[in-house]
């Protein structure tokens, strides 16, 4: 196994996935590789952009965000990837640029992933009064605000650790004190 520092992980059926984070920085095109049950190696899968931003994965499918550098530019473009089965046959699916968001969670039967994204006041960033529940299709990587809710006085700050279970997402507020356990339903 190539070196790596602060890989992302994910595991589906299919064995263990293994991709290039932003602290990585292997450099690009940046490697997603998969570790089969069994193998006394990991397999290369794809390589592309500087990084993968995000990786979750269930059954037999692994999504990736994954960044590439813009020609001439500081920005950065985003597009989710998906791989299936143990090939994992690469996909591009959408753009997501606008998504201020980290990794999100998926839904149970893989049918969609969810996620936080917030909304800056007035362009700064560094409050963001409201929250927008995102839910991204698996097949299509496209991106549909469900529900838009309150955080008050809370910076842009990104959300960890979600979970969508019993047809709503789960998030810790631990940015706040005393910490906030929030369910919110699209």
């Amino acid at each position: 196994m190539p070196r790596l520092y602060e890989p992302l992980l994910a595991a589906d059926a299919d064995g263990l996935w293994i991709a290039a984070s932003p602290e990585t920085g292997v450099g690009t095109p940046a490697p997603v590789y998969r570790l089969a049950p069994g193998a006394r190696a990991a397999r290369l899968v794809h390589r592309g952009g500087y990084a993968s931003i995000w990786l979750v994965a269930a059954g037999h499918t692994v999504w990736a965000d994954v960044g590439s550098l813009r020609p001439h530019s500081s920005s950065t473009r985003q597009e989710i990837w998906r791989f299936d089965g143990p090939s994992g046959a690469a996909h591009p699916l959408a753009c997501v640029d606008e998504l201020n968001a980290v990794t999100p969670a998926v839904q149970p039967g893989s049918a969609a992933l969810w996620t936080i994204d917030g909304v800056p006041s007035h362009g700064n960033y560094g409050l963001c009064p409201e929250r927008h529940l995102v839910r991204i299709d698996a097949h299509s990587g496209r991106q549909t605000v469900t529900t838009t809710f309150q955080v008050p006085d809370e910076p842009c700050y990104s959300v960890e650790g979600q979970t969508f279970v019993a047809g709503a997402l789960y998030f810790l507020d631990d940015f706040s004190m005393p910490e906030k356990l929030y369910r919110v339903a699209p």
